[in-house]
C-alpha cells in the first residue's frame, strides 16, 4: 500500500503550529510520516513539532522553495503532501489525497477547498477573495494551493522539485504546477479535501504579501523562462492599474474622457472573473478585492521585472514529453462531446468505433457522466452567456492538454463553444444530430451544419431540411434501420 508524509516548511511558528500538527493527529487515515521543516533548529517551533511526534529537519533555506526542496529530499514515502502551520486539515484530508492518487495514475499533484478559520475580518476576507483555485469544482484543474497540496514523490522529482530560487517565498505553489504540467503531469481539485487557512488579519500585512506575490511570480516566471498565457496575465496587471490612474487623471482635464478611461479597465477584469467564475455573484467580491490589492500587487510585479534572478535560479521548465502525442498513424485522440441524458446514450451506441482510440470526454455534470473516463465535467446551464463563455476558455485548455486530433458530438448546446474550438484549431469535427429530431433540425444542429466537417442525421427525412452537406448513415436508436459505417 502506497505511504504518504505530511510535511510543514515552517519559521518561529511555535504559537501557531500545535493546532496543526493536532489536526494531522486527528486524521481518519494517519500519515505514514510527519515532517517539519524549520530555517534552523534553534527555531522553538521544533520543540512543539517534537511534542507532536514529528521529524523535525533543518532545512537551512531562506525562502520557501528551499524548504520545500529540503522536504523533497527527506521524503521516503511514495506520497508527499504539505500544508501550513495556519492551517487545520479536515479529518479526512489525508484520506480523500491518498484516494485521489491511488485511484486516478494519470494525476501527479492534488489540491482542494481553501476555507477560511480563525479571526474574520476585513483583511481576512480579502485574502481569503485573492484565491482563485479554491472555488474550483472536483476535477482536472490547472492550479495548486501550497498550504493543501499533495503530490507523487517521483513526479515531483522528474519535474526536478521547486526552483532554486533562495530568499523568495511565494508563487513556489504556481511553479510547482506549471513543472508538473510542463512534464505531461496532470492536477486534481478534491472539493473534500478541504484545509482550513488562518488568512492575515492584517491590512498592512496583507498589502506586504500581495506586494511580495506580484515579485516572486515576476522572478519564477523569469527564472523558469516561462512566457506563457501567465506572464502576459501577470504583465497586464499594471498596464490595467496604470490605465485606471490614467482615467483618473483625465477627469481634471475633460470628465467625460476620464470616466471613460477609468471604467474601462474595471469593466474587462469583471467580465473576464464574470466568465472564469461563471458567475457573476462569485465573480464581484473577488473583482473588489482585485481592485483593492492590485496596487501592492502591481507594484511587486514592476519590482520583479526591474530585479535581479538569483545566481543559480534560472532552469527552464521541463519539455513536455513527445511521447503523449506521439502515436501510431491509425491510433487517434479523440475528444466525445455530449450532454448528459440520451446524447450521452447515444454517443455509447459508437463506443465500438473508438476501439483502439484514445477517448476523453466534454460533458455536463451529472450523476450518468461523473463516472466517465478521462472526462471533463462543466455545470449545466446551457442558457448561461457567463458560462457559454467560461465553456470556451475550459475547451481551449482542454485542447492544450489532451491534443485531440478528432472530435465527436452527439450534441446538444453543450457542442457548440467545442465546435468554435475545433474550427479555430483546425481539428476535424464531427456531429450527429439527436435521434429525437425526425423532421425538424435542432438549434444546435443548424449551427454544427455550417461549422462541422462531417454532418450526419439519424432519419432520411431531415436530409432535405439541412441541405446537401448532410449525411445519413442509419440511426443510433432505431434496430430497424440500416446503419453503415
Amino acid at each position: 500500500m502506497p505511504t504518504i508524509t505530511v510535511a510543514i516548511c515552517a519559521r518561529n511558528a511555535q504559537h501557531i503550529i500545535g493546532a496543526c500538527l493536532d489536526s494531522v493527529r486527528r486524521q481518519t487515515v494517519a500519515p505514514d510520516e510527519v515532517i517539519v521543516a524549520l530555517d534552523d533548529l534553534s527555531d522553538p517551533t521544533a520543540e512543539v513539532a517534537r511534542a507532536y511526534g514529528a521529524r523535525v529537519i533543518a532545512s537551512n533555506a531562506t525562502g520557501l522553495y528551499e524548504a520545500r526542496n529540503a522536504v523533497l529530499d527527506a521524503c521516503t514515502t511514495d506520497y508527499l503532501a504539505f500544508t501550513d502551520a495556519d492551517c487545520i486539515l479536515v479529518p479526512e484530508w489525508v484520506e480523500r489525497a491518498k484516494r485521489v492518487l491511488d485511484e486516478k495514475p494519470d494525476v501527479a499533484a492534488g489540491t482542494g477547498r481553501h476555507p477560511p478559520v480563525g479571526v474574520r475580518n476585513f483583511a481576512a476576507w480579502l485574502h481569503h477573495m485573492w484565491f482563485i483555485v479554491e472555488t474550483e469544482r472536483t476535477g482536472y484543474t490547472q492550479g495548486i494551493i501550497g498550504g493543501n497540496s499533495y503530490f507523487r514523490t517521483e513526479a515531483l522529482r522528474a519535474a526536478g522539485g521547486w526552483l532554486n530560487l533562495p530568499r523568495h517565498s511565494a508563487a513556489e505553489d504556481v511553479y510547482i504546477a506549471l513543472a508538473l504540467q510542463r512534464a505531461g503531469q496532470r492536477i486534481w481539485f478534491e472539493e473534500g479535501a478541504a484545509v482550513q487557512h488562518n488568512y492575515e488579519t492584517r491590512f498592512y500585512g496583507l498589502m506586504r504579501k500581495a506586494r511580495m506575490m506580484g515579485k516572486d511570480i515576476t522572478v519564477m516566471m523569469r527564472a523558469c523562462d516561462f512566457r506563457g498565457g501567465l506572464w502576459r496575465y501577470t504583465l497586464a496587471i499594471p498596464a490595467i492599474a496604470a490605465m485606471f490612474l490614467l482615467g483618473i487623471l483625465l477627469c481634471l482635464v475633460n470628465a467625460r474622457l476620464g470616466i471613460a478611461v477609468a471604467a474601462l479597465p474595471l469593466a474587462i477584469t469583471l467580465c473576464f472573473l464574470a466568465a472564469r467564475f461563471r458567475s457573476l455573484t462569485v465573480a464581484l467580491p473577488r473583482w473588489l478585492a482585485r481592485w483593492i490589492l492590485i496596487w501592492p500587487y502591481a507594484y511587486g510585479i514592476l519590482e520583479g521585472l526591474l530585479s535581479t534572478v538569483p545566481a543559480g535560479a534560472h532552469r527552464p521548465l521541463p519539455n513536455r514529453p513527445e511521447t503523449r502525442n506521439a502515436k501510431p498513424e491509425s491510433r487517434l485522440r479523440i475528444l466525445l462531446v455530449c450532454s448528459h441524458g440520451g446524447h450521452l446514450s447515444e454517443m455509447f451506441q459508437l463506443h465500438e468505433a473508438f476501439d483502439g482510440h484514445d477517448i476523453s470526454y466534454f460533458c455536463y455534470d451529472a450523476d450518468t457522466t461523473r463516472r466517465l473516463p478521462n472526462a471533463e465535467l462543466v455545470p449545466n446551464k446551457p442558457y448561461s452567456p457567463l458560462a457559454f463563455a467560461a465553456n470556451v476558455v475550459r475547451v481551449w485548455r482542454h485542447f492544450n492538454w489532451e491534443r485531440p486530433g478528432l472530435v465527436v458530438s452527439t450534441g446538444a448546446e453543450i457542442a457548440i463553444p467545442v465546435m468554435l474550438v475545433a474550427k479555430m484549431r483546425r481539428v476535424p469535427f464531427i456531429y450527429i444530430e439527436c435521434g429525437a429530431q425526425f423532421t425538424t433540425p435542432s438549434v444546435t444542429g443548424r449551427i454544427a451544419y455550417r461549422v462541422a466537417d462531417r454532418f450526419y442525421v439519424q432519419w432520411p427525412e431531415l436530409l432535405a431540411a439541412y441541405g446537401p452537406r448532410a449525411r445519413y448513415a442509419g440511426s443510433l436508436i432505431d434496430e430497424t434501420a440500416p446503419s453503415r459505417k
